[in-house]
């Protein structure tokens, strides 16, 4: 099965165009795709003032990976998120550079596909920084399993939500006491 995704390519914080990516959406790929993007081809005047206008940034993801991620056409107070997409990656441009940030659904996204119902699996951050840490290999984003108490410590077991990797993290009076 795929990993669907769409993006939202935000300009003076409204979201201009909305795209969709129908395979590979996971962060690992997607982060340096929308990196490619920003380095499209142009001498560095064109370049700069180019990279910091939508609709230009919406075309160059498209570009950095043709057949895959295509423009959608969104209502007028529609969100336009589709039921099926893994991550939403919502890309705030401007000419020096451009902040992502990526959501997740959460419960109630399949039954009503909204900004709403999804939760942050990255805030907001410059791209390259986004870059960074995903080259750096995954970046264990724990979902927990189950839960059950230990003494006064609780004890939650754990599956990274990207890699599979399991793990029990001890939760003491509210602090994390580790991770194993």
């Amino acid at each position: 099965m795929s990993t669907r995704c769409q993006l939202k390519v935000i300009q003076m914080d409204v979201a201009n165009h909305t795209l969709y990516h129908h395979t590979d959406g996971y962060t690992e790929h997607m982060i340096p795709l929308i990196a490619r993007a920003f380095e499209m081809e142009g001498d560095e005047y064109n370049r700069k003032w180019r990279r910091g206008r939508a609709g230009k940034a919406a075309s160059y993801l498209c570009a950095a990976e043709p057949g895959v991620t295509e423009p959608e056409s969104v209502a007028v107070g529609d969100e336009g998120l589709h039921g099926d997409i893994e991550y939403l990656y919502r890309i705030w441009v401007t000419s020096d550079e451009w902040h992502v940030a990526v959501l997740v659904p959460d419960d109630g996204f399949w039954d009503s596909p909204s900004e709403t119902y999804m939760k942050v699996m990255y805030g907001r951050q410059p791209l390259y920084d986004l870059l960074e840490k995903v080259q750096q290999g995954c970046s264990h984003w724990w979902v927990a399993d189950k839960t059950e108490g230990v003494g006064e410590d609780i004890l939650v077991t754990c599956k990274c939500n990207i890699c599979g990797k399991d793990a029990e993290v001890v939760i003491d009076h509210g602090t994390i006491g580790g991770v194993s």
